[in-house]
């Protein structure tokens, strides 16, 4: 769905889809729970999956085109922070039947339906013309920083899956780890809303460099913590660090698009790199060990940050 994006979301009316892609979660999920056989089932996540990535490409294509794009993603990843931990925090999952759990998780979508009339009618300005706008015509660096998301994405999204098995590594029983695990994405928040504080205010780009190789030291700290101290230290230097570089890659794929049109490539960006890292991430430390696996992934970080860097300071090509 995110590989079409560029081609379908500037195409179609935009309210109309976007109500239309929000009916169809909460249907998908009621759905979900409804369904009377494994392939139905799995046929279900599937039109739900496809459905999410293609609000998720509308959402990035409309932050792209802000006068901030890093700001306006930063708030992004805080509101869902703030969404998702209130849901978990004032639903008693454990409590619910499944129809009832169902139906709670569609009631957001249901929700933001009469917002929809706040968008505008389209993706696209009545000056641009296909051809100015076709995703071919985004120079190549446009291209490269996306490709550093995927590789970023391939360190940060590969060792996620393994955290509470490091915090196991490091000492700590299987509750605290899950919980330190749990705090951490609300420590998050703090690198998202210092996106938004400092976007805009400071010029150059060492802030989010900076946060980049904070990232990127994070990565080998979380093996080599032998203390819960240490563990979470790692841990919440890896979320909010996280929370604070990825919304000025996004910014800076806005302002080398010309064509627009790659903003919608962001969330299948993110996805790829999440497919390609805990594959990799689980060989390594089958083979490797935990340690080794965090190096080779700080390395897999390091040559990320060291693009995002690269092409920020260069002219566009």
């Amino acid at each position: 769905t995110s590989l079409s994006a560029p081609w379908w979301a500037h195409r179609l009316p935009l309210r109309p889809l976007v109500g239309f892609l929000l009916v169809a979660m909460a249907l998908g999920l009621v759905a979900l729970g409804r369904a009377p056989s494994l392939p139905v089932l799995f046929g279900v996540q599937i039109l739900l999956g496809m459905t999410a990535v293609g609000i998720a490409s509308i959402c990035v294509s409309i932050i792209a085109r802000l006068d901030n794009p890093a700001r306006g993603y930063g708030l992004k990843i805080t509101a869902d922070v703030i969404l998702a931990g209130t849901f978990l925090a004032l639903v008693p999952v454990d409590t619910l039947t499944l129809d009832t759990y169902v139906l709670l998780l569609a009631a957001p979508f249901l929700l933001a339906i009469p917002l929809v009339a706040g968008l505008n009618a389209s993706l696209g300005d009545d000056h641009e013309t296909a051809a100015s706008t076709a995703a071919r015509a985004a120079p190549v660096s446009a291209w490269l920083v996306l490709a550093s998301m995927v590789v970023f994405y391939v360190a940060g999204a590969g060792l996620w899956p393994f955290l509470e098995r490091l915090g196991l590594e490091a000492g700590l029983d299987q509750g605290s780890a899950a919980d330190l695990i749990a705090v951490g994405l609300f420590v998050g928040m703090v690198g998202s809303l210092g996106a938004v504080a400092v976007s805009g205010r400071v010029s150059g780009i060492w802030p989010q460099a900076l946060c980049g190789l904070l990232f990127t030291a994070s990565l080998p700290g979380l093996a080599f913590a032998d203390s819960l101290t240490t563990f979470a230290a790692a841990v919440f230097v890896y979320n909010a660090a996280w929370n604070f570089y990825i919304p000025f890659v996004v910014a800076l794929v806005a302002a080398r698009d010309t064509s627009r049109r790659l903003g919608a490539l962001v969330p299948g960006t993110a996805m790829l790199g999440g497919i390609i890292g805990p594959p990799l991430a689980g060989n390594l430390i089958e083979f490797s060990g935990y340690r080794t696996a965090t190096v080779v992934m700080f390395g897999v970080a390091a040559v990320a940050v060291l693009g995002y860097v690269v092409l920020a300071r260069r002219r566009p090509f």
